[in-house]
């Protein structure tokens, strides 16, 4: 059976970790939203590269990423709320 100074170090210790959780949250929220705002500005520099990059040849190189069949992209992005 627990002693009652162990239980009161147990809680005090689940409350730190509750408020670091938080805290790590509000990070990762914070993280995703920058991230969000990268992505739409992102599109400028897609674009700039695919106009640079159309006049090259690339008929005659076999490598994963320029095969046209893998047209599958994307971010993930895990988050508790978002």
């Amino acid at each position: 059976m627990a002693t009652l100074v162990k239980v009161k170090k147990d809680r005090e210790f689940y409350r730190s970790l509750a408020s670091l959780l938080k805290v790590l949250k509000g990070i990762a929220v914070s993280q995703y939203q920058i991230l969000e705002r990268k992505i739409k500005s992102f599109d400028k520099f897609s674009y700039a590269v695919d106009s640079f990059l159309y006049g090259v040849d690339t008929t005659g190189i076999k490598h994963p990423f320029l095969n046209s069949q893998n047209t599958a992209r994307g971010i993930v992005a895990i988050t508790s709320d978002t």
